[in-house]
Parts: structure tokens; sequence; C-alpha cells
């Protein structure tokens, strides 16, 4: 590109770095809560558990949470919503770190002067 990038093309390659690096995580976060550690949502739901419990919460309402829960923590749905989240972040931190990185072609290079 001639060593110039506008602020489009930054943030447009920050997304795009963010959507890939996204895609990388959720296949391995798969991976890894059927493959390698299947009993990972068990362990999280028994930590949610806990958490509730030190709250002081009743047992009705905990079981009512922890039903809640089970319904949002299967693999494919943590998969999903890792690449979303990863996304929304890379599209904030590219338009913060879009405005530092423009550098757009000057106006007057490669026009000829007229005699």
């Amino acid at each position: 590109m001639g060593g110039t990038i506008t602020y489009g093309n930054a943030l447009g390659f920050g997304v795009m770095l963010s959507l890939f690096a996204g895609i990388i995580l959720a296949v391995f976060t798969f991976i890894q809560m059927t493959v390698i550690d299947p009993e990972y949502i068990s362990k999280l739901i028994a930590i949610v558990e806990e958490e509730l419990a030190s709250k002081g919460m009743a047992d009705d309402q905990i079981e009512m949470a922890l039903e809640m829960q089970k319904k949002f923590m299967t693999p494919a749905f943590i998969s999903i919503s890792a690449i979303f989240r990863l996304v929304f972040m890379g599209f904030i931190f590219s338009l913060i770190t879009s405005i530092f990185l423009k550098k757009e072609k000057s106006p007057f290079e490669g026009s000829e002067v007229m005699e």
C-alpha cells in the first residue's frame, strides 16, 4: 500500500484479525470442553453453586439459577459467544489504535509541477 493506510483500512484489518483470532479461540475452546476436559462445564457449575451459596441465597433460588446457567453453558454456545466477544473487543481496540496508526498519502506527492 505504499506505506500508507487509511483509518477505515486499519479498522477493518483490526476487526478481521480479531475475527480470525476468535475463530481459533472458539475451535480450541470447543475441543478443550469436549475432548480434553469433558468435565469442565460441571466444574464451572460447581464453582457457581459455591459462589451463590456463599452469598446466602436460598436453595430454591440456587437451583433456579443453576438451571438457567446450564442452558447457556454448552460447548457450542460458549465457543460461539467467544467469537462475538473477541470481535467486539477487537472492534473497540481497533477504533482506538487506528487513530494512531493511520498514515494517509500526502496530497502533494505524485503531482507534477506545471511550467
